[in-house]
């Protein structure tokens, strides 16, 4: 059937996170009452009809039937409503089975053919089936991978609570209605109950989804369906794949363990109930008593079990179950023989025991492992699966049992042997099942990475690729062919460049080449050196070319001494530069006097100069000159020094490098210049990670999150050891997430048990702030600065516990989890905790999956009980807030504390008027989406040099051309962005006005007028600068802005 699943763009349904109080379940839950009531009723009569008439053979001869018929059906009922939605499809197929129970009644009234009773048997079989396709696909539909293991039980257990209804009430009924065929009447009205909760589903819930889709679809003018899509074509290029052959494999076995099974009770009932009222009683009590104890099972145990101990536990109960109970049979039918009642009794405990665990486990796994899969497949493999699998499967169990029967000497002992090699499948399959299923989460949630590969350039159409980036006029393009010639080691590389030189007139290409002329020293590059200082007028290529000179002759100050006095600095830092590397005591000595007339020189451009030539020549022990440099009081000259650094990695450079990490414009310099120190870092970084108050604890903690991208072993070892020692906090985390970066993977039990115990106690953190929040709902006014900063602790806390598990799993699957778990949407957060609940080790896996899905306010006494957390009101939280600093240690929620119990009247405490100030800043920054994304902490020291800005309605502030410095942020009011003629945007309170001037300041591109009187807060580009450095994620709220400016620009 196309049953479309929709979910990537669907609206969020509200569904209550109670399962007392969730409206979809309840009707989810009556549906297949009403349902199960009908087929109940049929399963009864069929059976007892087809048993007393025909006895197992015609069971085996059903089963076949079955499985050459039902398929069929399947197919083409999925071709004829292949553009049919599940809205649509739901509720024709309960209207037809509702038609078909009076119809068949009539069949059996008026008809005596024997055919009638097996066209009962297909008809219990494909209603059956098709309203159990349905109903899974609505609640796929409405519950995520998650809820839906808690959930479909117990929507299970209203069919089961109607088919123990119908087993019991089989003799009231029949005597009631005067006989058995009349209890389809029965079942007919019962099916009118399913028909209105499908309505209702279908209105309330599905509907809106699928309008929604619909919507979707006509937006981006795609077209609905696919040609072949949800058709028997793309089920078999789907089935190829291993992991939906697996799923439809082991629907497909346990179905057939099923069957065998039932095929043995019935099989040996007909010695014991030889008449059609005692088959008849006999087939409604057994029905009755396994679907009450599956009922029991489901109400009480299933949905706990399936979320503590996930899909293992699923696809091993039931084949584990149905063999232990078989073996018993089998043995007692040894003891007495087949015909005896202890065998009987034992096969109808083990059809107890396979219904509980079919019901309970295998159809809420079965409808998990559905979840991985992208929308389109799943909604194929869910159809066909189903559909198709448990057709064939009885198709299958028929032919065995045929096979089986027609042997020498044959008991129903050779059946449950049968069942015993049926359930081994089983097994294998679902161990297969298992593990696939936790590659296929990941497949669903990871990042796409693109590995390094082994290039090689052999075949002639890569090389024309090559060739053709080589003729490219584009600089960039003709320096990425050379790449890729000399990455392979091709032989042509130096004769491509030698061609290039010849020929190419742009500069920038001719400087590569110089470069790479340079690096390698060919034969001929003097010959090249010296024609390009002949022919050439651009000094840089002129200098490139001083070069390579210098670096081609043995003796090159008689060559470039000329150069050394010349008015050009590019030219004169060449010569300098390449008697520094390659002119021997002499070239040195008269370089040296040009050198140092440099370094004195008053004109700052000089020594920027000097820094140029010391870091091309990157000679370590030449050193000394770049201390005075790196103290230099001209900020350019000290960026250039800090380069130099870089190349020369001196340890004596570290402590003057240091004090550059503060400044806003030096930071990044800096700290690229200590990541290329590598083990001389180390005594450096120890003193950070040990808390050295002689190092400032903002540079400590930049060294820190540099140090993950410093590739030395022993900072490795540094960040380890710490991780080892360190308490949770501040340095502790971003030791944390420098190793993360740094692709670190715990091995030692030490090292893991560590870990772990940090992960637990972040959990219990993140706990415990979801426990203040909800603690402080019943507060309406006053408290949204504690409120946030709450909100953002536990956005903090969460990112910790995934950084922390990097550390000890696949980093990919990790991060692929945190994407889904902190940004998707509901269902992708329940596949993220899915695979977590897959992924992770016990001990770490409830405290972690407790804190991301229960944050409603009904689960917080279960998130309470978990953490061992007491329940304390309001005015209690807001003082342990303000007073505990062990358990709340950070200061700015300290200080929001302290201003939610003034608001409150829990304590007097007496804020400053500037932390008023600051706190009411970053409420402002919060809402700008700018900065959405930036912890509170951070913004209040950007709110505390901000500057509050009052505009008189028409005042204009921003002027078109001119240079701006500054961003607004509006607090209360509307300004107009225009210009002479147009106006482009109106924006109000908690948009940004002036951004751009703090990214690149160029002339303002449009005025800015207050619309009314407005209240701004202006961000200068300092403060801007300071916070955008160590938070990149400012960046990206920019541009989102301006996307969002722009889509708007562009609709209009």
């Amino acid at each position: 059937m196309a049953l479309s699943t929709l979910t990537s763009s669907a609206p969020s349904v509200t569904v209550s996170t109670s399962l007392f109080r969730d409206r979809a379940l309840k009707l989810l839950m009556a549906q297949a009452f009403f349902v199960g009531l009908s087929f109940g009723l049929l399963f009864n009569v069929a059976y007892t009809l087809l048993v007393v008439e025909f006895g197992s053979a015609g069971l085996r001869t059903v089963y076949v039937l079955v499985g050459v018929t039902v398929p069929f059906f399947t197919i083409g009922f999925n071709a004829l409503e292949e553009k049919l939605h599940l809205a649509k499809t739901s509720i024709i197929v309960i209207a037809v089975f509702m038609v078909l129970f009076f119809l068949a009644y009539l069949a059996l009234t008026l008809v005596k053919a024997p055919g009638i009773i097996y066209a009962l048997m297909v008809m219990n079989i494909m209603g059956t089936l098709y309203s159990m396709m349905l109903r899974g696909s609505q609640a796929v539909e409405i519950y995520d991978a998650r809820s839906i293991k808690n959930r479909y039980p117990r929507i299970t257990g209203g069919e089961i609570l109607a088919v123990v209804l119908a087993g019991i009430l089989i003799g009231p009924l029949t005597e009631l209605t005067g006989s058995l065929e009349r209890l389809l009447l029965v079942g007919g009205v019962s099916m009118i109950g399913a028909l209105v909760m499908v309505w209702l589903i279908i209105r309330d819930y599905i509907a809106p989804a699928e309008a929604h889709h619909h919507a979707h679809i006509h937006e981006h003018g795609h077209g609905e369906h696919g040609h072949g899509d949800h058709g028997f074509r793309a089920f078999l290029a789907i089935l190829k794949k291993r992991y939906t052959l697996l799923v439809f494999g082991f629907q497909m076995v346990t179905s057939m363990t099923s069957l065998v099974v039932q095929y043995i009770v019935y099989s040996q009932a007909q010695r014991f109930f030889p008449s059609q009222a005692e088959m008849s009683q006999f087939i409604g009590l057994i029905k009755a008593g396994t679907t009450g104890v599956s009922f029991i099972f489901l109400t009480f145990a299933a949905g706990r079990l399936l979320i503590r101990f996930g899909m293992p536990i699923g696809l091993a109960g039931s084949p584990v179950g149905v063999s232990l109970v078989l073996i018993a049979a089998l043995v007692a039918g040894m003891i007495e023989g087949t015909a005896g009642q202890y065998f009987f009794i034992l096969v109808v405990i083990t059809q107890f025991v396979d219904y509980m665990m079919y019901s309970g486990f295998v159809k809420t796994s079965v409808q998990s492992a559905f979840q991985p899969l992208p929308p389109k497949e799943r909604d194929v493999v869910h159809t066909f699966a189903q559909g198709i699998g448990i057709p064939v499967s009885y198709g299958m169990a028929g032919i065995l049992l045929m096979a089986f029967s027609r042997m020498p000497n044959y008991t129903p002992s050779f059946a449950a042997y049968l069942t015993l090699l049926i359930t081994a499948i089983c097994g294998v399959v679902g161990t297969f099942l298992y593990r696939a299923y936790s590659a296929q989460l990941r497949k669903s949630l990871s990042r796409r990475n693109i590995g390094a590969m082994e290039l090689t350039l052999e075949d002639a159409s890569t090389m024309g690729a090559v060739n053709r980036l080589l003729e490219a006029e584009d600089a960039w393009l003709v320096e990425s062919g050379l790449d890729l010639l000399e990455n392979a080691s091709h032989p042509t590389y130096l004769d491509r460049v030698r061609e290039l030189l010849d020929r190419s007139t742009d500069v920038d290409v001719q400087r590569d080449l110089l470069d790479r002329i340079e690096r390698t020293r060919p034969d001929w590059s003097r010959e090249a050196a010296e024609r390009v200082l002949a022919s050439s007028r651009d000094d840089s290529v002129r200098a490139a070319g001083i070069r390579v000179l210098c670096a081609s002759v043995d003796e090159p100050i008689a060559s470039v001494a000329q150069y050394l006095e010349s008015e050009s600095p590019e030219i004169r830092s060449a010569a300098v530069g390449g008697l520094f590397l390659y002119g021997g005591i002499n070239g040195i000595l008269q370089a040296g006097n040009v050198f140092n007339t440099m370094i004195g020189s008053g004109k700052p451009q000089e020594r920027i100069e000097a820094a140029g030539i010391l870091e091309r020549a990157g000679i370590r022990s030449f050193y000394h000159p770049l201390v005075g440099l790196l103290r230099d009081e001209n900020e350019t000259v000290v960026i250039a020094a800090l380069r130099a650094a870089k190349q020369i990695v001196h340890p004596a450079l570290i402590p003057e490098i240091l004090p550059w990490i503060d400044p806003v414009n030096t930071r990044s310099e800096a700290l690229s210049a200590l990541e290329s120190f590598g083990a001389d870092l180390v005594p450096w970084l120890k003193r950070c990670l040990q808390g050295d108050p002689s190092i400032p604890a903002a540079r400590a903690l930049r060294i820190i999150r540099s140090s993950a991208r410093v590739s030395s072993p022993e900072v490795g070892q540094a960040l380890e050891e710490a991780m080892l020692q360190l308490e949770d906090g501040e340095i502790a985390a971003h030791v944390w997430s420098a190793l993360s970066h740094r692709g670190y993977r715990a091995v030692s039990g030490e090292v893991r048990s560590r870990v772990m115990q940090h992960i637990k106690r972040n959990a219990e953190k993140a706990a415990r702030i979801l426990v203040a929040k909800h603690a402080l709902e019943p507060v309406e006014a006053g408290i949204e600065p504690l409120r946030s900063v709450l909100r953002d602790q536990y956005v903090r806390q969460e990112e910790r516990i995934f950084t922390l598990c990097t550390l000890l799993y696949n980093q990919d699957d990790i991060l692929g989890v945190q994407r889904k778990v902190m940004d998707g949407t509901a269902k992708q957060r329940a596949l993220g905790s899915e695979l977590l609940d897959v992924l992770l080790e016990p001990e770490i896996k409830h405290p972690i999956i407790a804190i991301i899905e229960k944050t409603g306010a009904d689960e917080m006494a279960s998130l309470r009980e978990t953490f061992g957390l007491p329940a304390i009101d309001a005015e209690e939280q807001v003082r342990e807030l303000c007073v505990d600093t062990v358990l709340w240690p950070e200061e700015w929620l300290h200080t929001c504390a302290e201003y939610a119990a003034r608001e409150m009247g829990v304590l007097d405490y007496t804020l400053e008027d500037s932390m008023l100030t600051t706190i009411e800043r970053v409420m402002t920054l919060k809402a700008a989406d700018i900065f959405s994304t930036i912890p509170d902490a951070v913004l209040a020291n950007i709110a505390s040099i901000g500057e509050d800005v009052d505009v008189a309605e028409k005042e204009t502030f921003i002027r078109k051309g001119e240079m701006g410095d500054c961003m607004y942020i509006i607090r209360d009011g509307k300004v107009s962005v225009h210009d002479e003629t147009t106006k482009f945007a109106e924006l109000g309170p908690g948009q940004v006005v002036g951004e751009m001037a703090v990214l690149d300041p160029e002339p303002r591109s449009a005025f800015v007028t207050a619309v009314e009187d407005t209240s701004l807060l202006r961000i200068g580009k300092d403060a801007f600068d300071s916070v955008m450095v160590d938070h990149p994620g400012i960046a990206r709220g920019v541009i989102h802005v301006l996307c969002n400016r722009l889509r708007k620009s562009i609709k209009k």
